[in-house]
């Protein structure tokens, strides 16, 4: 089970923006620290954590943050109509797109 996600990121205004625009909607939480945001799932009252946190944080090392290539996340939807709004809501909050949301070829 992943525990949580951890993402570097050279804005964090800019970072806020774009995972806010739809990770609220898939029911994650925010709390902004010194360190970076962290987003979480909600633990009902005697309940175990729901995994995976996510974590937007400035790089370790002070370089620049980059992507890994193939590297992928992937948050759990309710419908393809709601990951194709959410595709829409993170584009317009500044994301880029690097192919349309569906189903790939494994």
């Amino acid at each position: 089970m992943i525990a949580y996600v951890t993402v570097g990121a050279d804005d964090i205004d800019r970072a806020k923006r774009l995972y806010s625009a739809f990770l609220p909607q898939l029911g994650y939480g925010l709390r902004e620290g010194s360190d970076g945001l962290s987003y979480a799932l909600p633990v009902p009252h005697g309940q175990s954590p729901i995994f995976p946190d996510f974590y937007v944080k400035p790089t370790f090392n002070g370089q620049p943050a980059s992507s890994g290539n193939g590297t992928m996340i992937a948050f759990e939807a309710r419908s393809q109509d709601q990951v194709q709004e959410l595709h829409a809501a993170a584009l317009a909050a500044g994301g880029t797109n690097e192919g349309d949301p569906g189903f790939r070829a494994s």
